[in-house]
């Protein structure tokens, strides 16, 4: 298990989940990047003593803590204490998916060469039938999607889900044309060529 999905399953597990976990991971997305300049000297019991006091100090400013800035900021401290604020991007990535399985919510990325905003009919129609096709499916609740232009491409789509990628580009068919025209070729006993 990578150490961020240990970090991450620990969170889950300390706070119960649910409603203090998604408070909890908002909290952590507040406070570490303002503590990933530091995280290299932000190590030890003192120095994480230290930090505690300055992040509840500034947390308080509106009032009591809620539970899920409670759990984020025993995490910030504890992670300061083991000299591991450097991981805290993969527990970020690692209880994001954990919340969102928990909540049915699949997380995809359609990159596309064409905008979708602009009315471009592939890629609006694409996007509307992906969106049919996979939301109820597998206890999927709800689709978060990213839709990100990428001229690159020239035309088509990948998708990305967590680390699976489907590329229908037509840069990524170009690609495999020229490798195919590119590679050796060799005779064929009826007189054909076959690469």
């Amino acid at each position: 298990m990578v150490r961020g999905e240990r970090w991450a399953a620990a969170f889950m597990g300390s706070c119960g989940g649910g409603e203090q976990a998604e408070a909890g991971l908002a909290a952590l997305k507040a406070l570490l990047p303002v503590l990933g300049p530091f995280s290299g000297s932000l190590q030890g019991r003192r120095a994480a003593g230290q930090l505690e006091g300055m992040i509840r100090k500034a947390l308080q400013n509106d009032g009591p803590l809620e539970a899920g800035e409670e759990y984020a900021l025993r995490m910030v401290v504890l992670l300061a204490r083991k000299g591991a604020l450097a991981h805290a991007p993969a527990l970020i990535q690692a209880l994001q998916a954990l919340v969102d399985r928990q909540r049915g919510v699949l997380r995809l990325t359609v990159e596309t060469a064409h905008p979708a905003d602009t009315g471009y009919p592939i890629a609006t129609a694409f996007i509307e039938d992906l969106k049919r096709a996979l939301t109820g499916q597998g206890g999927i609740k709800e689709l978060a999607l990213q839709v990100r232009l990428v001229p690159e491409l020239i035309g088509g789509y990948r998708v990305r889900i967590g680390s699976i990628l489907v590329d229908a580009s037509l840069r990524k068919q170009l690609q495999g044309l020229e490798r195919d025209l590119r590679a050796p070729q060799t005779a064929q006993a009826d007189g054909g060529v076959s690469w």
